[in-house]
């Protein structure tokens, strides 16, 4: 009696500390938010990659609100186009005017961004002659982009995007030196690329089934899916099982504004693990985005971050990401219904990524395990529970044998029709010279 008594507990233990909500029973803010976004990863569809992150960039621009209005700031955190990859820390800061002209809108751009790298601007020029629509989904634009060094005077990479009459090309160049291309006929479903890395052409096929290229055949009907990365919200159990905003312990991280030694407004963001700043550091600082905009705080730095802010006399902290119990996880919250064995980087709501290390059966690679929608995560440091939905979520096709594909036939290569042409951002005012920041991550400030 003793033994089944304590299977049972153990029984018992493991469904206790395992636990995943159906999606159609959660309500609240988990309801409210839409699909995921979903991402091809192979060889041919991966080269799509680059693509939707310049779409993604000129969208988070909201250039649409602005056209004939003169120059504006936005900011733009790393993570919001990047794939998932939610580690990055940098600020894209971007100046940019919009005009029109007959039914095209002109978008010039200055990007900075300071990483450990180096300081770099990114100058854009897009020309957006249709929006996409259902009936055409692919749109109608050209973009040229130049990368400069500006810390040593060293221009970088160049390139074009062209979507126009159901073709999508793309060539990335440093100075004649061809890096990337990549082209695509989608009504005749094949299309051609080259990369760096080879320096070989490739062709490419493809219908609903299947995807040839020159030495692979994948087939799309079988997918593995792959999370990237998550929204996470505070779960509330109640008779409506309801979801709710995550609640920080100190402020989020922010964008502010402050004035330099000579008086001048410049722009700053705070975060937990770092402050980006132009110049001194101030003693004031004012938030200029999110729940706490209009803000006037009074800061405290140690070891090169912001360690406390003091408003009305009370003092607090910038929030750090909210730490999640690894030992509550089983293979019950995965979508693979494998267990995972490690975090990599760190397993909190700003950065998720569960690891099976390599073994003989996966072919001594390391595999990334996702959690299902719904998998309830236990705070480590308050016990307290919180729900998670895939934000981001990267599609691979398994591979097949060549002749899997022998109903496709490949084209012969074909490069792009498109050149490059440098990017013409006349008239736009220097980031310095402009008085606050307009859009934050997409949002109109």
């Amino acid at each position: 009696m003793k033994k089944i008594l304590i299977i049972s507990l153990f029984l018992f233990g493991q469904q206790a500390f395992s636990e995943v909500i159906p999606s159609d029973q959660l309500t609240g803010i988990y309801k409210e938010q839409g699909a995921a976004d979903t991402y091809i990863d192979n060889e041919v569809e991966g080269n799509l990659g680059a693509v939707n992150g310049l779409l993604c960039y000129l969208h988070s621009l909201r250039s649409e609100k602005f056209v004939g209005k003169g120059s504006y700031q936005v900011w733009t955190s790393g993570t919001v186009c990047d794939d998932g990859e939610s580690n990055n820390k940098i600020i894209l800061k971007t100046v940019v005017d919009v005009s029109k002209v007959d039914a095209k809108q002109i978008v010039k751009a200055k990007i900075l961004i300071s990483n450990d790298r180096g300081d770099f601007m990114i100058e854009l020029n897009a020309i957006i002659r249709a929006s996409a629509t259902e009936a055409n989904p692919l749109g109608d634009l050209t973009l040229n982009w130049k990368v400069t060094r500006i810390d040593i005077d060293s221009d970088g990479t160049q390139g074009t995007l062209e979507i126009s009459n159901g073709k999508i090309e793309v060539i990335v160049k440093d100075g004649d030196h061809m890096l990337d291309s990549f082209a695509s006929n989608v009504a005749n479903k094949q299309g051609s690329f080259l990369t760096d890395r080879d320096n070989i052409q490739k062709t490419f096929a493809f219908n609903d089934d299947l995807i040839k290229t020159t030495a692979t055949c994948f087939d799309r009907n079988e997918p593995t899916f792959t999370v990237r990365s998550y929204h996470i919200y505070t779960y509330a159990p109640d008779a409506t099982l309801k979801t709710t905003k995550l609640m920080f312990d100190g402020i989020q991280p922010f964008a502010f504004s402050y004035k330099d030694d000579n008086d001048d407004l410049q722009y700053g963001y705070a975060h937990y693990d770092y402050v980006s700043l132009n110049g001194n550091r101030p003693d004031t600082i004012v938030s200029i985005g999110g729940d706490n905009k209009g803000t006037t705080y009074t800061v405290q730095y140690k070891n090169n971050k912001i360690d406390k802010l003091t408003t009305d006399g009370i003092e607090q902290s910038i929030a750090k990401p909210i730490e999640f119990d690894m030992s509550k996880i089983t293979a019950t919250d995965i979508r693979s219904n494998e267990m995972p064995s490690i975090a990599v980087g760190s397993f909190n709501s700003e950065h998720i990524k569960l690891v099976k290390p390599p073994t003989a059966n996966n072919g001594g690679n390391s595999k990334i395990l996702s959690l299902k929608d719904g998998a309830v995560l236990i705070g480590k440091n308050n016990n307290k529970k919180y729900i998670v939905k895939a934000k981001e979520i990267t599609v691979d096709y398994k591979v097949k044998q060549l002749s899997d594909c022998n109903a496709l036939t490949l084209p012969a290569y074909a490069p792009p029709s498109i050149t490059y042409s440098a990017p013409n951002v006349e008239g736009l005012s220097a980031i310095d010279t402009i008085n606050g920041i307009s859009v934050i991550d997409g949002v109109i400030q």
